[in-house]
This record gives structure tokens, sequence and C-alpha cells, in this order.
């Protein structure tokens, strides 16, 4: 952490804030929690966007554990239906989430410090539910770390994965079936490099 920043915390009454930045194809949401704008190594944070609406909660952020990545989960309050179908957008799959933690000045409205990041990863899926308060939209995020867990089950020896990965190559075209597996890098490279033993006297081996 930050110096300045942990002697800012060590203080009494001091003001917190966390702030979540989302790269969308639109364009990147910068939103902070309270009802003031902070403004974070010259970006403004806003507390309410007038597309996208305001920061609710954000869940404690824990590492993942065994088998598990780190999750976040962040909630926004959207002001109407399109701001929800523009964050919902199958295209914004994968967009780049950040959080971050920080105090602020009061007098000025600026961090203080350097802001620690809580979060670095990516958007996973939204799900959304409407009460008489509004509409909440939570965002599931993930990281890169969680691709390295998946199975990859679409990753087959057929023609139309084949063609996936080298278009116009026609290895596989007329392969219907296989009759036993084929597992990748199972064999051995071959190697060009000869042998020869040292020849004794005579000119023998």
């Amino acid at each position: 952490m930050d110096a300045t920043l942990k002697a800012e915390f060590e203080k009494p009454g001091l003001t917190t804030f966390t702030a979540v930045s989302i790269a969308l194809s639109g364009g990147t949401v910068y939103l902070v929690s309270g009802g003031a704008d902070i403004t974070i190594s010259a970006q403004l944070y806003s507390a309410y966007n007038s597309t996208y609406g305001a920061l609710g909660d954000v869940d404690v952020i824990n590492d993942g554990i065994d088998g598990q990545t780190t999750r976040a989960t962040i909630t926004l309050h959207p002001p109407s239906s399109a701001a929800i179908a523009a964050i919902s957008a199958p295209t914004e799959q994968s967009a780049r989430v950040f959080v971050y933690q920080g105090a602020v000045n009061t007098a000025t409205g600026a961090s203080i410090g350097t802001v620690e990041t809580l979060f670095r990863g990516e958007l996973d899926y939204p799900s959304l539910s409407v009460s008489e308060a509004g509409y909440a939209l939570t965002l599931e995020c993930g990281t890169e770390e969680a691709r390295l867990l998946e199975r990859n089950e679409e990753r087959k020896l057929v023609n139309s994965f084949h063609q996936a990965c080298f278009s116009g190559e026609l290895g596989l075209e007329k392969v219907t079936a296989l009759v036993r597996k084929v597992y990748w890098r199972a064999t051995a490279p071959t190697t060009v490099v000869a042998t020869s033993r040292p020849r004794g006297p005579g000119g023998r081996s």
C-alpha cells in the first residue's frame, strides 16, 4: 500500500471510498461510492453517471483457494432499461474491470496518495433484480486466471475446430470419425542428431 495512503488510514475520522472503472465498448465508466465526485490520478470518478447510474455495493473481495480464483461482485443502479441493455450486451463480456479503495481529501475532492487496487479482472455476466427502489444490476467479475481452469471442451480433433484454428487447412475435411483417441504431444519428438561410437584400432568400431 502507498505510504501516504497507509498513513491516512491510520488517522481517525478519515473519509474512504470505493471506486470502479468498467471499460465498455462505448467508453470507460468511472463510478465512485458516496455522494461526491472524486478525482483519482487526474481522472474524475462520478457518484452518479447520467447514462449508467450509480455504484451500489462492492462485495468483499477474497483471494481464490484450491480450484477457485478471485471474484468480484459489483452492484450498479442503472437509471433506465437502455443502460441495462448496454451493460448486459454479450459484446461487453470480458470488459476490463478495476476496483480501487482510497481516502479522499474532503476539502479538495481529490484522492490522497495512490489508491489501492483491490481487483483487476473482467466482466463475466450480469444479473438483474427489480424492486420499488428501482433497478439493481449485479455484475459478476472474474480474472484471467479463471480461464486457465476452463475445460475447453470445444477443442476437438474435428474439421470445424481445425478450420477455426487454421483457416483453409483441409486435413480433416473428409474425416467423419476416429477409431481411437489422438492425444496431443503424446509422441516424443523425433531427432535428426546422429550418434556414432568411437572407432577402435584398425578402423573397427
